[in-house]
């Protein structure tokens, strides 16, 4: 009897292999090295970023409903949404610092004596997403005669300045 021997198994070819690995791990790769980038790209790994963004503030105006000697300010552009927790606020009254630089937060007051009838400054988050955008209005209130003030918004990682607004009372 004979016995019918099975033909030796053939070797896949090395090159095909090859390029099956090529191919899989072009799928896998690029998806995931495009996700990473796009996600560093927004900022939104960047921890408040190493560099202070730009800012722009607009004019002060004395505050609707005020007594005279509240004024408002809005943010008119930031580069990039920033937490407001990422920057400090300072004021100085003629040159002389009246409030030395504290972390920003979103309330009444930020900085101040404590109670409404003294000088004291305010953010309002108009959004409510704890972030300093486009439209949030910063308020100095219960200003006196004859002073000029200077808010200074600075950068907390270094406490460059970011932002100045100076009011003349």
């Amino acid at each position: 009897m004979l016995w019918m021997t099975a033909p030796p198994a053939t070797k896949p070819s090395s090159v095909v292999t090859i390029v099956v690995l090529i191919v899989v791990l072009f799928l896998v790769l690029v998806p995931i090295i495009a996700a990473v980038l796009y996600v560093m790209s927004s900022g939104l790994i960047s921890g408040g970023g190493s560099n202070p963004p730009t800012m722009t503030l607009g004019p002060s105006a004395p505050a609707a409903g005020g007594d005279g000697d509240d004024y408002d300010f809005h943010v008119v552009n930031v580069d990039t949404p920033l937490s407001i927790s990422t920057l400090k606020v300072a004021l100085t009254q003629n040159g002389t610092m009246v409030f030395a630089p504290v972390t920003l937060s979103s309330g009444n007051p930020v900085i101040g004596m404590g109670d409404f009838g003294s000088l004291h400054l305010s953010l309002i988050d108009v959004g409510g997403d704890g972030r300093l955008n486009s439209g949030d209005v910063f308020g100095l209130w219960n200003t006196e005669p004859g002073n000029t003030y200077r808010v200074l918004l600075l950068w907390a990682a270094d406490a460059s300045e970011i932002a100045e607004k100076v009011i003349t009372v």
